[in-house]
C-alpha cells in the first residue's frame, strides 16, 4: 500500500462503536513520502533532566520499524560515571567514539574491530577531548578541547547558560595515535568549536568567535561559520580560512554545522549568542545551499522553542533533530522528510512527516548535549565490548 501511494496521501476514516452506538471521527490524512528511509534506526543518549548531578543514563539504539530500544551501554556498569558524545562515522555503527567521564574516565575510539582507550585529559591538550566528528575515510577524527562553565539566571527566560572560557579544534590520527594541532584552529583570543568534515573529506568546517570577558560578557560571544582545506593523506589543514556565514553581522551566533552526506546542503543552528543551543528558546535550524549559496531558516521545521542537534540520513533525504516545542524542559527527537529545497514543494504541510520519540515513563529525556544519529544497521561491537 505504501509503495503504491508513494508521493500521495492516504485518507483515513475512523469509526468507533460504544454502548451500541457508532461514532465517526474527523477524517485525517497520512502523506507517504517519495523518499525511503534507508537506515535501520537511530542512536542517542538518554538522561534525566538536570544541570550538574546525574543518576541513571545510557547510550541507546532504537529500531525505526519496531520502535524497540536497546541499551548500548549504561552507566550502571560504571557507577558514578557519565557517558556522552557517542558519534558514529556518518551512519556506520561499527566505527564510533564516545566519552566516559569520571574518576577513571577515558575517550573510547572504536575502528576496524579494535578500540583505542585514550586518557580523558592530557598535558598535550591541556584539557579533555570533547565534540567529535569523523572524517569520511575513517582514519581521522576531529575533536574540540573545551574549558566549559555554566551560569544560572535569576531574572531571565533562559534558566542557564553554558559557555567556554576557551576552546580549540584539533585532529586525532587513529592510525598513528597522534594529535595534530594547527594554529588555524588554535588561535589565541579566539574560540574554535563544532568541527565537521565535508562529505568528500576535503574541507573542515568549524565555528569561531572572539573571546570576551567571562562571564560578564557572555551575551557578546557570537560564532561565525568557517572552513579550511584538509589533506586526507597527511591530516594537515590548509593555510587560509574561509568565512561562509557571518552570523555576528546579523546579531546572531552559529552552532552545530552538519553537511548533508550528498554534499548539497549544510544545516546549522542559529541562536542569539554562544553555542550551547538547547537552553536557547530562540534556537532555529537554518539551511545553507552549498551550490547556490542560498541561506535560509527552515520554517517548515522550526517552532517558538529550541530546535537543534540535527543529523542526516545516509541518503540525505531525511534529517532528524532535537526539539523542545512541547516541553521546554525536555527534548524529543523529530524526523523530517526530504531536505527543504528552494521550491519547498514537498514541505507545504510539514506536520505529516514528524515522528517523535517522547520522554519515557521514568521521566528521562533525549539529552540536549548529544546529536541523535541515524544508523545503517544495529551495532554489533559495542555490546560485545561493554
Amino acid at each position: 500500500m505504501l509503495e503504491q501511494n508513494r508521493g500521495s496521501d492516504l485518507s483515513v476514516d475512523v469509526c468507533a462503536r460504544k454502548d451500541g452506538r457508532w461514532t465517526r471521527f474527523r477524517k485525517f490524512v497520512i502523506h507517504v513520502s517519495q523518499d525511503n528511509i534507508d537506515d535501520w534506526g537511530i542512536t542517542y543518549r538518554r538522561i534525566a533532566p538536570g544541570y550538574a548531578i546525574f543518576g541513571q543514563m545510557g547510550l541507546y539504539e532504537r529500531e525505526l520499524s519496531t520502535f524497540a530500544e536497546t541499551p548500548l551501554i549504561e552507566n550502571s556498569r560504571m557507577p558514578g560515571m557519565c557517558v556522552n558524545c557517542h558519534t558514529a562515522n556518518r551512519t556506520n555503527p561499527e566505527q564510533y567514539v564516545f566519552h566516559a567521564r569520571g574518576k577513571y574516565g577515558a575517550t573510547i575510539v572504536h575502528r576496524n574491530g579494535k578500540e583505542d582507550i585514550l586518557q580523558a585529559k592530557n598535558d598535550q591538550l591541556g584539557g579533555s577531548m570533547v565534540y567529535p566528528y569523523w572524517h569520511p575515510d575513517g582514519r581521522f577524527c576531529a575533536f574540540t578541547r573545551n574549558s566549559t562553565a555554566q551560569i544560572f539566571h535569576t531574572h531571565r527566560q533562559n534558566r542557564i547558560e553554558v559557555f567556554d572560557y576557551d576552546s580549540d579544534v584539533f585532529i586525532y590520527d587513529t592510525e598513528r595515535h597522534q594529535i595534530l594541532q594547527d594554529s588555524l584552529t588554535i588561535k589565541e583570543g579566539w574560540s574554535e568549536n563544532c568541527p565537521a568534515f565535508s562529505p568528500d573529506g576535503n574541507w573542515l568546517y568549524f565555528t569561531t568567535a572572539q573571546q570576551k570577558k567571562y562571564p560578564e560578557e557572555f551575551e557578546q560571544v557570537q560564532y561565525n561559520l568557517c572552513r579550511t582545506t584538509f589533506d586526507k593523506i597527511t591530516g594537515r589543514l590548509g593555510t587560509t580560512v574561509d568565512t561562509l556565514v557571518r552570523a555576528d553581522t546579523m546579531g546572531k551566533s552559529i552552532t552545530w554545522p552538519r553537511p548533508s552526506y550528498d554534499g548539497r546542503f549544510l544545516m546549522y543552528t542559529l541562536i542569539d549568542y554562544g553555542y550551547f543551543s538547547a537552553w536557547h528558546p530562540e534556537a532555529d535550524l537554518w539551511l545553507l545551499d552549498m551550490q547556490t549559496g542560498e541561506n535560509r531558516p527552515i520554517a517548515e521545521a522550526n517552532s517558538n522553542r529550541s530546535e537543534s542537534l540535527h543529523n542526516w540520513s545516509s541518503n540525505s533525504r531525511w534529517f532528524l533533530f532535537n526539539s523542545r516545542r512541547e516541553d521546554e524542559k525536555m527534548d524529543c527527537i523529530r524526523g523530517f522528510t526530504s531536505p527543504p529545497s528552494t521550491k519547498k514543494a514537498s514541505q507545504q504541510n510539514p506536520s505529516y512527516c514528524h515522528r517523535k520519540i517522547r520522554k519515557t515513563s521514568t521521566g528521562t529525556q533525549l539529552f540536549h548535549s548529544t546529536h541523535p544519529i541515524l544508523l545503517q544497521h544495529p551495532s554489533t561491537s559495542i555490546h560485545a565490548h561493554w
